[in-house]
C-alpha cells in the first residue's frame, strides 16, 4: 500500500484490486476495484490501460524544480512494478 500511496500522491494512475469478500483498509477503499470473477479483473486492467495512455499522452508526471526527499524517493525496480521509466521516481545519487 505504501507504492500505491506514493503513487497517487505523485498523480500517476494507479489501479488496486482486491477479492469481493476482503474489506481494504478505509484509506484506500475508495480508490480499489473489487473484482468477483477473473472476467473483472481483465474489465479493470483494460478501462485502467485508458488511464494510463491518458497520463503519456499529456506528458506523465508534473516536473518540479524543487528536490524534496519524496521527489527524490526511488522504491524498487520500474520494470519489477511494471513502471515505465518516464513515470518512475528517480534514484536518489550515492
Amino acid at each position: 500500500m505504501f507504492v500505491a500511496g506514493l503513487a497517487v500522491a505523485l498523480e500517476i494512475p494507479t489501479l488496486i484490486i482486491h477479492a469481493a469478500d476482503y474489506s481494504p483498509p478505509l484509506d484506500v477503499r475508495d480508490l480499489t476495484k473489487k473484482y468477483r470473477h477473473p472476467n473483472d479483473i481483465i474489465d479493470a486492467v483494460q478501462a485502467f490501460s485508458l488511464d494510463i495512455t491518458d497520463y503519456n499522452q499529456w506528458g506523465g508526471p508534473k516536473k518540479s524544480s524543487v528536490s524534496t526527499v519524496l521527489t527524490r524517493l526511488s522504491v524498487g525496480d520500474p520494470t519489477a512494478e511494471n513502471v515505465s521509466i518516464r513515470s518512475a521516481p528517480q534514484v536518489i545519487p550515492g
